[in-house]
């Protein structure tokens, strides 16, 4: 025997869709169908609602990220800045170290003294080319 013939319920009244015979609209009367539109326009309102807030959590996500990477854009700009001060110190400094000025004070800290004349050879551009680095010293 299968569950409709158990119940003791005519088949048709059991699928039909108009059985009212023991539902809360049948023992509530009109109070009862109205009380079911409410709550059905209750449930709508409330699927509107969540789903504004969370286009609103999207959106505030959203710009709170913008915010975010403007920070970092910033603060990495002014790294940036800071970075080009230094190279710029870094490169008078290179020029300052490397002026024959300079080079005499440090030689003259060292002990070292310009080389007398008879010590300075100049090479042609033949010989340069012929012998490699030119020979050193041997003319006295």
């Amino acid at each position: 025997m299968n569950a409709i013939a158990r119940s003791g319920r005519h088949p048709k009244r059991a699928i039909s869709y108009f059985d009212l015979s023991n539902t809360r609209i049948r023992r509530q009367g009109y109070q009862g169908l109205t009380n079911l539109r409410q709550r059905a326009w209750v449930k709508e309102v409330l699927c509107y609602v969540a789903i504004f807030f969370v286009f609103a959590l999207f959106y505030v996500t959203t710009r709170v990220q913008v915010t975010e990477t403007g920070y970092r854009l910033r603060r990495q700009t002014e790294e940036g800045e800071k970075l080009k001060e230094i190279q710029h110190s870094l490169q008078v400094e290179v020029a300052t170290l490397k002026s024959p000025q300079m080079l005499e004070q440090k030689a003259a800290q060292l002990g070292l003294s310009k080389p007398l004349e008879r010590q300075v050879v100049i090479l042609s551009r033949r010989e340069r080319g012929e012998s490699g680095a030119g020979e050193l010293g041997g003319h006295d």
